[in-house]
């Protein structure tokens, strides 16, 4: 009778006793599934092949474009994860293939690395290999002639005789009298056909500009000097502003790199060769614009590279207090005349006087220049643009050379 009390009593479910059992688990349960959330690390599938940086933000997704490859990862971030701005992967090495083209004047080297620039972005048959001669004759036709070469081609006397000036690029290479032309007006001819050509400089940042470049699959033009010749020829132009040329001076379009040195095409000869950055930089310091970087403007919004320095502008060595201008108001309109004033002495041009004029029937703006002075046309167009004024819409180089002043602006209606 004990004993199957006993037992009676004992066979009773424990109901407290499972409950406060129950109730622990799931508490050690549920601690432990947060720390393992906490603690475990990401998998890797969830990276998609590359690490998510900590300062990583914001949006759903991110996608970096590696420019060599055409290659896209996009990344998809978790609304805890910060964005952080895609950063551009250079190659080691790239190499752009440009075919062979040689240089058809001893000294048209500028125009044949031109040429190859433009067949390689428009695939122009006028400017293919083949066509060597009639593309180069093209492009000179295209700048024009002038004693100072950040203007014009520097070839000798000036002359409007085509034949003279295909005469005298063939004269001998490493002269200042013969000599070519500088990046500055291949600026515009790049223009032309609608190809951006913005300056870079040889410093410290040399190298790296060079590999964004051509990694981006852009040419770039660069101006050195042949190894015989390393010295500068400071000359007096004829209106009295002297400008530093470099004897030996040569065009070649960098085509490709690698970690310490540039693969450029030489029209010279038609090869391609290569040159150490270091030794690349010492050839080109001492050009007012070293290298240009051609790509077409359709990539992205067209640009000016024209950035005026006064009194004394950088691109063209012109001294702007060297050429006085006389303005004259034939618009009928106060004040006019005076507004181009203003801006061109914030230039430093010597503004000799602000009239009105006799002459009233006059349409635009109309500029008469003292030959000898032309040069100054050129930069005066350049200020002219960047400040938003209208352009000349009639220019003559046939002014008195007995006028106490070198040019007479005109505002016309």
């Amino acid at each position: 009778m004990h004993n199957s009390k006993l037992i009676r009593k004992f066979s009773k479910p424990p109901y407290p006793i499972i409950l406060v059992v129950s109730f622990y688990l799931l508490w050690t349960s549920f601690w432990l599934n947060i720390f393992n959330n906490n603690s475990s690390p990401i998998p890797k599938k969830t990276l998609i092949e590359a690490p998510i940086p900590k300062s990583f933000s914001a949006p759903n997704t991110q996608t970096i474009t590696n420019n060599h490859s055409k290659k896209n990862l996009t990344l998809k971030a978790t609304p805890s994860i910060e964005k952080k701005e895609s950063q551009e992967i250079i190659p080691l090495s790239f190499k752009i293939n440009l075919p062979s083209r040689k240089q058809v004047y001893n000294l048209s080297c500028e125009f044949a690395a031109s040429a190859a620039i433009i067949y390689y972005f428009s695939n122009f048959p006028d400017f293919s290999p083949q066509n060597e001669l009639s593309a180069e004759k093209t492009l000179i036709s295209q700048v024009p002639q002038s004693e100072n070469p950040n203007i014009g081609i520097r070839m000798g006397a000036l002359s409007p005789s085509k034949n003279m000036l295909y005469t005298n690029l063939n004269q001998v290479f490493g002269g200042t009298e013969y000599y070519g032309v500088h990046a500055g007006p291949l600026i515009d001819l790049f223009s032309n056909y609608n190809l951006n050509a913005v300056p870079i400089y040889a410093n410290q940042e040399l190298s790296a500009k060079i590999k964004k470049a051509i990694s981006s699959k852009h040419l770039i033009i660069a101006w050195i000097h042949s190894s015989r010749y390393n010295s500068i020829a400071e000359v007096i132009l004829s209106y009295a502003n002297a400008i530093p040329l470099v004897p030996g001076e040569h065009s070649v379009v960098i085509n490709g790199y690698d970690q310490n040195g540039a693969y450029y095409l030489d029209p010279a000869d038609g090869k391609e060769k290569y040159v150490d950055f270091e030794t690349l930089t010492n050839l080109s310091k001492n050009f007012p614009i070293p290298f240009l970087e051609v790509y077409p403007s359709l990539e992205e919004n067209s640009i000016s590279s024209f950035r005026p320095s006064y009194p004394i502008d950088k691109q063209t060595g012109l001294d702007r207090r060297l050429f006085s201008i006389k303005i004259e108001n034939a618009s009928q309109k106060t004040g006019e005349a005076t507004k181009f004033g203003v801006v061109l002495k914030m230039f430093d041009y010597n503004i000799k006087s602000i009239e009105n004029s006799t002459d009233l029937n006059t349409n635009g703006l109309i500029i008469k220049t003292k030959p000898e002075k032309r040069d100054f046309i050129y930069l005066l167009k350049k200020d002219l643009e960047f400040a938003s004024l209208p352009l000349p819409s009639i220019i003559e180089y046939n002014l008195d050379k007995n006028e106490p002043f070198d040019a007479i602006l005109i505002v016309g209606n």
